[in-house]
């Protein structure tokens, strides 16, 4: 039996070693490269632009409300005009009375999109994107020159949705699977609900806002936030560098809340039952600035 234990470590270790003298071989005559090339070539995606007619709200809606198929980024363009890339893999456009509305009319038994068996270039895409893309990624690129102004937008969608300095006067979205993120951006009148997905924003301004994360964090990096709520059912809420104006509240019903102020001018009104709280002692009393934290098992830190 040792006979055979000692074979079976001999052979598994031969392997090992084979296996690592293949990989470096691979590696420095342009394997890698190689497999690079063939993730796209696998992954090659059509993307066709269309020119819009002025425009000031954006209508976002799906069929499916279940699983994400296409991200939407909205950023500024220098062009004079609007307009909109994308893969017409199930997306429909429409533009009316001034209203732009994006449809996506994927779903579950309709989709092309499918999970293969991983392979080694899909692993190469793995590591170059930070999340496994299945067969593709769509991704619809709005551009909006810096003139345009967006009263609203608003509806249901099941994707991420990223917007870049933007400044939006209505935001009313449900976001069913996907992260929403805002940089640069000056949002107001915010009706946000994310049922799977995380919130990011940084060097932006939210204002009078009503935020509900169902399940996902909060990142927060350089922001301002004014007459707002946010609630987090399973989350943690960070925030680097932010400023609350006017009346602010946090309520947490499952994670750490972590807050690195900007301005102490600010007035905490603690609602939870953690003793082991560390709130700095630099705060001022402000008679505008408030803001109150509910909880019962979060851990809070505002520094």
């Amino acid at each position: 039996m040792k006979k055979i234990k000692k074979l079976i470590l001999v052979i598994a270790s031969f392997g090992l070693v084979l296996g690592i003298l293949l990989t470096a071989i691979g590696y420095f005559t342009g394997g890698i490269d190689e497999l690079n090339t063939l993730y796209q070539q696998e992954h090659k995606q059509t993307f066709y632009k269309k020119s819009l007619d002025n425009f000031t709200s954006i209508k976002l809606e799906d069929t499916n409300q279940k699983t994400g198929f296409h991200d939407l980024t909205i950023k500024t363009t220098d062009k004079d005009q609007a307009y909109i890339s994308y893969a017409k893999n199930g997306i429909n456009i429409t533009n009316k009375d001034k209203t732009l509305t994006i449809t996506d009319k994927n779903n579950s038994s309709t989709s092309d999109y499918q999970i293969n068996h991983l392979k080694l270039s899909d692993l190469i895409g793995m590591i170059k994107n930070n999340h496994w893309t299945g067969q593709y990624v769509n991704e619809i690129i709005l551009y909006i020159p810096k003139k345009q102004v967006i009263s609203s937008i608003y509806g249901h969608f099941s994707g991420s949705v990223s917007l870049n300095n933007q400044t939006v006067s209505n935001l009313n979205l449900t976001v069913t699977s996907g992260d929403f993120t805002a940089n640069n951006s000056d949002i107001s009148n915010t009706n946000l609900t994310l049922k799977l997905g995380d919130l990011y924003a940084s060097n932006s301004q939210l204002k009078k806002s009503q935020i509900n994360l169902q399940t996902g964090d909060t990142d927060f990096d350089h922001l301002s936030l004014t007459d707002s709520m946010l609630t987090l059912s399973t989350g943690d809420y960070y925030a680097n560098g932010v400023k609350f104006l006017g009346e602010n509240t946090i309520v947490s019903n499952s994670g750490d809340i972590d807050i690195t102020l900007d301005s102490y001018d600010l007035t905490l009104i603690d609602k939870t039952d953690n003793e082991d709280n560390t709130i700095t002692n630099q705060l001022k009393d402000s008679k505008t600035n408030f803001l109150t934290i509910q909880s019962s098992v979060s851990d809070v830190s505002i520094q």
